[in-house]
């Protein structure tokens, strides 16, 4: 007892031979044709068999357990404390056996609306906002609540344009800085690769937790952390002997050791992702040093900024294709370190084992930016009297002229 007290594990690996056919708490010799270890514990010790699950995952979590060579080594894991938090609380979301034993349990949503007990419900609610609504109309009908009597409307419509150029301009200096920061995923929301409903169920699982106080890290680390190691299992399965036929042909990973796994680029013409030629693949062991060194510099304080999707997380997506932010700090050798290990999985093939695609942000305006400079375009011209003035000496300048203000913009 001891021995066991002061090295468990020694104990174990020492013991090894004699624990796989006899009983750890009787001495008792157990028959692998009647069930084993398993099956004799759970019947004659089921006060202790109720820990099986707590004992498992310790034993498959060491290091020197989990690895018969690894045995009498004394290096550490190769696993940071928030991987190995957030691999004990939602790894099960991504294990098909797991979740296939979850789906078929039946449990209620939690998430799912339930109907008020009072009467009325929805009506006394709306009845409240509508007379929110009509006390404001009363007030605004009156002439000294006049708001056309107190602000001119040119006056309010120079506001909104100024307002729109103001936001215009914002946007064009954040997006100058997102290129130094910033990355996006597009992941694939539907097929057998897709990691969307998983990263869902996680997202949903972490807000019970947090709120029971049960888990330490940020929803963003959570993520990002549980998606880089579902890919890099993915990586190893795919690299072994009756996989890695398919990963070649597709041309995802090079046919000569060690492994490699090629980066790729959209062809317009083709309209597919191919090869690139242009850039090195990258060897697989590089590709499991940089996700071991994103686990541990996204724990430092403020290093990992926003990883989250672009519209709301839900079971299923209209779209086939939901695109995620992913901003990292960009002060400091570590923030420089982190972005590096980022850059390293741009565009490359391992990205596509989870249906994902990943690049660095770029020079240009969002989507809704645009969408706005386009809306309030006239907007902006006619609250604009130099562009306009502009506008009209140009049309009406000769031949002569515009020749030679072209020939000097050359």
């Amino acid at each position: 007892m001891q021995q066991l007290a002061a090295d468990w594990v020694k104990t174990a690996e020492d013991q090894g031979t004699v624990l796989s056919s006899h009983c750890a708490f009787c001495t008792q010799w157990c028959s692998k044709e009647k069930g084993g270890i398993k099956n004799h514990i759970r019947r004659m010790h089921p006060d202790l068999w109720k820990h099986k699950d707590d004992v498992n995952r310790r034993l498959k979590k060491h290091y020197r357990l989990r690895s018969p060579s690894m045995a009498g080594k004394a290096e550490p894991p190769k696993t940071t404390e928030a991987e190995e938090e957030i691999g004990d609380m939602f790894s099960h979301h991504l294990n098909p056996r797991a979740r296939a034993r979850e789906e078929a349990e039946p449990a209620e949503d939690s998430r799912k609306w339930h109907k008020p007990s009072n009467k009325g419900g929805k009506g006394q609610t709306w009845g409240r906002e509508w007379n929110r609504w009509a006390g404001w109309k009363e007030k605004t009908d009156q002439p000294n609540g006049a708001l056309t009597q107190t602000v001119n409307p040119e006056e309010l419509w120079e506001i909104v344009a100024l307002l729109t150029r103001l936001c215009l301009r914002h946007e064009d200096t954040e997006a100058a800085v997102r290129v130094d920061s910033s990355f996006m995923l597009y992941l694939d929301t539907r097929g057998s690769l897709s990691i969307t409903r998983q990263l869902f169920d996680i997202s949903a699982d972490w807000k019970a937790k947090k709120e029971a106080g049960q888990c330490n890290q940020s929803l963003r680390t959570t993520l990002i952390i549980s998606m880089l190691s579902h890919m890099r299992r993915l990586m190893e399965t795919a690299l072994e002997d009756d996989n890695r036929p398919t990963m070649e042909k597709r041309g995802w990973v090079t046919k000569v050791n060690p492994p490699s796994w090629a980066y790729m680029v959209y062809n317009p013409e083709t309209e597919a992702q191919e090869v690139d030629a242009k850039r090195p693949p990258l060897p697989h062991a590089d590709i499991k040093a940089a996700i071991h060194r994103i686990f541990e510099l996204i724990t430092v304080e403020n290093m990992l900024h926003k990883f989250h999707a672009t519209r709301p997380m839900a079971e299923k997506y209209q779209s086939e294709v939901l695109p995620m932010i992913l901003m990292v700090s960009n002060r400091g050798p570590l923030a420089d370190e982190l972005r590096s290990c980022l850059v390293k999985l741009c565009d490359n093939a391992c990205m596509r084992l989870i249906g994902a695609r990943m690049r660095q942000d770029r020079l240009k305006r969002q989507p809704l930016a645009v969408k706005l400079s386009e809306v309030a375009a006239n907007l902006l011209d006619q609250t604009n009297p130099g562009k306009a003035k502009a506008k009209s000496s140009g049309d009406n300048k000769g031949g002569s002229e515009k020749e030679a203000e072209q020939e000097e913009l050359k």
